[in-house]
């Protein structure tokens, strides 16, 4: 998975969907409530004037989850995906002071100190281009993919599986390259990593698959045969065992 992938309508839908729990995916959650942790640093930092840039916005789920946090600022998302586009747009229409563009996060289309906040969830290293929009004094907040992520699907899909973000790197020293990026852009910043497990059922698991394009050209009947090896490897009594790890990047521009 790469948060600049072009999602299709369909994938798009399904990730909408997902979101506002609209899908049947049967799983249980075990470990800390990352998103929630997430959710509470940012809101830390949000004041009624906050000018506030959401990276890979997808379909606007997360600035429709702010609303009413930033009464008299801006908040804007910008996406790659048209189809992510169209969807954020028509979630965020009633939001007032709220832009979504459609534009590669790599050549930000903002002028430099333009937003007190930028957030991102599972995007790719654009810690420069971020420095720059950022105002003096202005917080990057970023949730993303640890080095233990989707090890058992990547186990069985191999080749196919996409989402390798550290694979270049050593499992005690990737949260220390991240921070070490965020320092030589010109940040003060701290990090901090958390694993949680999700259990699947076969079902589940192959809808998350359709919605998260971390395998190559998955498809749910085609696939089967992995599906029901990762059940078999990885089944408990709680359901089939997918460890997730994550970090948040905590940047603050100083000058």
């Amino acid at each position: 998975m790469n948060k600049t992938t072009k999602y299709t309508e369909k994938e798009a839908e399904l990730l909408d969907k997902a979101h506002k729990k609209e899908t049947i995916t049967p799983i249980v959650y075990e470990g800390p409530a990352v998103k929630e942790i997430y959710m509470r640093e940012v809101l830390s930092h949000i004041t009624p004037t906050t000018r506030l840039l959401d990276l890979c916005c997808g379909a606007g789920n997360f600035l429709q989850s702010l609303s009413g946090t930033i009464p008299h600022g801006v908040t804007a998302g910008i996406d790659i995906s048209s189809a992510m586009v169209q969807r954020a747009r028509k979630n965020t229409y009633s939001l007032i002071n709220t832009i979504i563009v459609q534009g590669n996060i790599t050549h930000l289309p903002f002028s430099s100190s333009a937003f007190n906040i930028v957030t991102c969830r599972m995007g790719p290293d654009v810690i420069t281009e971020v420095y720059r929009v950022l105002k003096p004094e202005g917080w990057f907040i970023h949730m993303g993919a640890g080095y233990h992520y989707n090890p058992e699907i990547e186990a069985v899909f191999s080749e196919r599986y996409t989402f390798n973000p550290y694979e270049s790197l050593d499992e005690s020293t990737w949260k220390e390259t991240i921070l070490k990026d965020a320092v030589k852009a010109g940040f003060h910043a701290a990090i901090s990593d958390f694993t949680r497990f999700v259990y699947y059922t076969p079902e589940g698991l192959t809808k998350y698959l359709e919605m998260i394009p971390v395998v190559k050209e998955f498809e749910s009947k085609k696939d089967q045969p992995y599906i029901k090896e990762i059940a078999q490897k990885y089944r408990t009594s709680k359901g089939i065992k997918i460890t997730r790890q994550y970090f948040i990047l905590k940047a603050k521009k100083s000058f």
